[in-house]
């Protein structure tokens, strides 16, 4: 429809001139043919394979050493990432967690490596077990790699497509970096979506905090606390979707504030440079 967007000048030429076209997974390689008549498709497809991202040797773990001291009586939960509550998050996953009532709940800590909190932290707000989430700032590669193994748990979660396409294209390449550390992967999945298929130690559903609920469960006694008793508080969905609300017309009436004074302050801009030019 639109031949001369740069974009799909440089898609169509790869497509047509490449040797070897590399896709992660088959939703990438359907939904990026989607667009193409038969002829392209068929092209393609001939000369295409579906590779996930390479996983390097055991070696590279070791190269450079993380300083980061865990404790031995804690399940540590560690997730790298780079931003936090846009196309990914993990409301269902502390939904579950808030919910859970067992005695050996606070065991579980939760490693976040981000290089914005800023909001995270305004998500937090008024979590009653923040104190078991530690914010982190991002490792360099190689000492990235390196602290994968030294966690009971490696999370990695979807991209939500959910209404923006009809598949889930993305295949984080954190999965190949967490395989190297032969540690379990817990998955927070889109349904339909590739990593929704992965062989992974725990799975659950982004939109289902229930499964999230069982997972924690498991995970607790796999590691030796098990509680006959545990139970789940059923009114905390709603409870959170409450608090949810507070945070956004709390984060609202600031930014309105904030507009409201600059406005304030270019009134008086304006008035002090038609003095000054009098």
């Amino acid at each position: 429809d639109n031949p001369g967007n740069t974009f799909y000048i440089a898609e169509y030429m790869t497509f047509i001139f490449a040797d070897r076209i590399i896709f992660t997974n088959e939703n990438q390689r359907e939904m990026m043919l989607e667009p193409y008549g038969e002829d392209i498709r068929k092209l393609v497809f001939d000369k295409s394979q579906i590779m996930p991202h390479p996983t390097l040797d055991d070696k590279y773990y070791h190269i450079k050493e993380s300083d980061i001291k865990l404790s031995d009586d804690d399940i540590n939960i560690a997730y790298f990432g780079t931003y936090y509550y846009t196309l990914r998050h993990f409301e269902p996953l502390f939904h579950a967690y808030e919910s859970l009532t067992h005695q050996f709940r606070n065991k579980i800590k939760f490693h976040i490596f981000i290089n914005r909190d800023d909001f995270l932290n305004v998500m937090m707000d008024g979590m009653e077990f923040r104190d078991n989430i530690i914010i982190r700032k991002p490792l360099d590669y190689l000492e990235f790699l390196n602290a994968t193994t030294k966690f009971d748990i490696l999370l990695i979660n979807d991209t939500i497509t959910d209404n923006r396409f009809e598949i889930n294209p993305y295949l984080p390449s954190k999965l190949s970096d967490y395989k190297g550390s032969s540690k379990d992967i817990w998955a927070i999945y889109e349904n339909g979506s590739t990593l929704s298929k992965i062989d992974a130690k725990y799975k659950s559903s982004m939109t289902d905090y229930r499964q999230a609920q069982k997972v924690l469960v498991e995970i607790l006694k796999d590691h030796g606390y098990e509680d006959e008793n545990f139970s789940f508080n059923e009114y905390h969905f709603e409870k959170r979707i409450t608090d949810l609300n507070a945070i956004v017309r709390k984060e609202f009436d600031a930014k309105n504030k904030l507009a409201q004074k600059n406005s304030r302050l270019n009134r008086e801009i304006k008035k002090l440079r038609a003095e000054n030019e009098r």
